[in-house]
């Protein structure tokens, strides 16, 4: 399960290139962040093992 927001970008660096130029290009770095809940694990393992 994964809950709330779990990216987020942060545009202001890449709106300070803009506008581009022809051939020019922006990378946008995008950060990842994930909340495991393992409540469940024993009910998988248990799955997995059938």
């Amino acid at each position: 399960k994964l809950f709330g927001e779990f990216l987020s970008w942060d545009l202001q660096d890449a709106l300070s290139h803009l506008p581009l130029k022809s051939g020019q290009s922006v990378s946008i770095p995008v950060n990842i962040s994930a909340k495991l809940d393992f409540s469940g694990q024993e009910n998988l393992l248990h799955d997995l093992n059938d």
